[in-house]
């Protein structure tokens, strides 16, 4: 069966995930279990909240990366900015 694709370019079923979400599995490393458990305790926020937010900003930043530009970290108050590279 085949399915059509709406002036979005998107088929149904994609149109659907984008306005309800997708529901995925995942198996994180023991540094990303303690990083969102740190993430948790500061800002009260669900996993599934800070993963979100997290898959976002990484799309930010590849793009920046994309366009030439890059991303800076101020570590502290009065620190120099420290140019940082994801691997």
């Amino acid at each position: 069966m085949a399915t059509s694709q709406g002036e979005n370019g998107l088929n149904e079923g994609e149109a659907r995930g984008l306005r309800e979400g997708v529901r995925v599995t995942l198996r994180l490393n023991p540094r990303s279990v303690e990083a969102i458990k740190q993430v948790e305790k500061i800002h009260k926020e669900t996993r599934t909240d800070i993963i979100n937010r997290a898959v976002q900003l990484y799309a930010m930043v590849e793009n920046a990366v994309d366009a030439g530009g890059g991303l800076y970290l101020r570590p502290s108050k009065g620190a120099p900015l420290e140019r940082l590279t994801i691997l």
